[in-house]
C-alpha cells in the first residue's frame, strides 16, 4: 500500500523513542498495531462489499437479460400465430366443390374403381393360401422333394417318392 522502506521504518521509531520515551514506547506501538489492524480489515470489508455489489449487479443484468429475450420469443409466437391463422383462413375459403387429390373428378373420363382391381379387400382374397390336409392317422405322411437347379441337372440326385 505504501512504499515504505527500512530506512524510514527506523527513522520513525528513533523519533518516536525520542519523542514517546522508552517507557510508553511499547504501548503505543501495540495501540498503533491495533489501528492497523482495523483499518485494514475495515478496507478489506469495503473491498468485499464493492465486489458483492458488483457481481449482484452482474447477476440482475444476466436476469435481465434473458426476459428481453423472451419478449422476442413472443413476438416470433405472435407472428407465427397470425399466420397460421391467415392458412386457416385460406384453407376455409377453398369451394368445397374441389375434388381432393386422389379422387377423380366429376365427368372423368378415368372410372373411379378400375374393372380389374376391385379394391383392396379382394385383393388380399384373391390371393389364394395351399390347402394343407393332415395325413391320416394311421399312415405316415408323405414328402415329395422339391426339385431344385441341381437335381434338374443330375436327376440322379432326386429320389422318387416312396409309395407304402
Amino acid at each position: 500500500m505504501f512504499d515504505i522502506g527500512f530506512q524510514e521504518l527506523a527513522l520513525i521509531s528513533i523519533i518516536a523513542l525520542i519523542v514517546v520515551g522508552p517507557e510508553r514506547l511499547p504501548k503505543m506501538a501495540r495501540t498503533v498495531g491495533l489501528w492497523a489492524g482495523k483499518i485494514r480489515y475495515y478496507v478489506n470489508q469495503v473491498k468485499n462489499d464493492i465486489d458483492r455489489e458488483v457481481r449482484a449487479q452482474e447477476l440482475k443484468e444476466m436476469l435481465d437479460k434473458p426476459a428481453g429475450g423472451l419478449d422476442d420469443l413472443y413476438k416470433v409466437a405472435e407472428e407465427t400465430k397470425g399466420t397460421l391463422d391467415e392458412a386457416k383462413a385460406a384453407i376455409e375459403s377453398v369451394p368445397t366443390g374441389i375434388p381432393a387429390p386422389n379422387e377423380p373428378a366429376a365427368g372423368s373420363i378415368f372410372p373411379a374403381d378400375p374393372p380389374d382391381a376391385a379394391g383392396p379387400a379382394a385383393a388380399e382374397s384373391a390371393v389364394a393360401e395351399p390347402v394343407v390336409t393332415a395325413p391320416a392317422a394311421t399312415e405316415p405322411a408323405m414328402v415329395e422333394p422339391v426339385a431344385t437347379e441341381s437335381s434338374r441337372e443330375n436327376p440322379a440326385t432326386t429320389k422318387p417318392p416312396e409309395t407304402g
